[in-house]
């Protein structure tokens, strides 16, 4: 699977999600692009892709350096577009508890 990821957090080649955390859940310190009209591409191995309009403003936010990553910060509380990545890449949201 691919995703388009955010330039300034463009760091490894990998894209992390943390499993549920309730009320800290937090972007992995990567964040996907909003650069194609405010939209992300997610490609499966299957072949299908997704285009997502990202709803949440912190989700890709127009940032060009880490201090100004680190400013906004990397909370994903209530973020619709990390369940949704969250949903596509682990299965049902909320992850079910063992």
């Amino acid at each position: 699977m691919f995703i388009d990821e955010h330039e300034l957090t463009i760091t490894n080649g990998r894209f992390d999600l943390q499993w549920p955390m309730g009320l800290r859940w937090k972007w992995a310190g990567n964040w996907p692009a909003r650069r194609h009209g405010g939209r992300g591409v997610l490609s499966f191995a299957d072949g299908h892709g997704e285009l997502r309009r990202w709803k949440d403003p912190r989700t890709g936010p127009p940032v060009r350096t880490w201090a100004e990553a680190w400013a906004i910060g990397f909370e994903a509380q209530d973020n619709a577009d990390y369940a949704w990545l969250w949903e596509r890449t682990n299965g049902p949201w909320p992850f079910p508890a063992h």
